[in-house]
């Protein structure tokens, strides 16, 4: 509890606050496939036209 009352009191606090090595893991193994989905599409996303 006291990392969560720390980074509060930052200057600039975290905007997401994962606590522990698993949960870290977790959170980050996800992030990265869903990174990986959304690039796995760049070309037809790109050419959609949009900008």
């Amino acid at each position: 509890m006291r990392y969560t009352f720390a980074a509060m009191e930052l200057p600039e606090p975290p905007r997401r606050l994962v606590l522990g090595g698993a949960a870290f893991t977790a959170v980050t193994g996800a992030l990265e496939e869903n990174l990986a989905d959304i690039r796995s599409a760049e070309v037809p996303a790109r050419s959609a036209g949009h900008g």
